[in-house]
């Protein structure tokens, strides 16, 4: 069981080592439960750099989460960076290469 589980963290640590930045540098101005009425939330930003930058729609999807308490501490954060009017948050895709905005998977907040 312990070789599983290590297996299992390994493998997601890979796939955020791999993952793209949708958008860097940026401040959260909007976010909401659903665009389109999917599980999922969504956040517009403005500012920072990368292929969502500049006011885009990015969706985190429940389906590119781990599990549905993986998507509310995301939820949880961008409502932070939200609150706090953080400049330094970071929006990455869960796979190498993707940078559709409606496929966010991994958002990290800095002071």
């Amino acid at each position: 069981m312990k070789k599983l589980f290590l297996l299992c963290m390994l493998i997601s640590f890979s796939n955020l080592v791999s993952a793209d930045n949708l958008v860097s540098g940026v401040k959260i101005t909007t976010i909401g439960n659903t665009p389109d009425g999917s599980k999922s939330f969504f956040v517009r930003t403005s500012g920072g750099t990368g292929p969502c930058a500049n006011g885009a729609v990015i969706v985190f999807p429940l389906s590119l989460s781990a599990d549905e308490a993986t998507h509310n501490r995301a939820f949880s954060i961008a409502l932070t960076a939200y609150t706090t009017k953080s400049q330094t948050v970071k929006i990455s895709a869960l796979s190498s290469g993707d940078t559709n905005c409606r496929r966010a998977a991994y958002i990290d907040l800095s002071s």
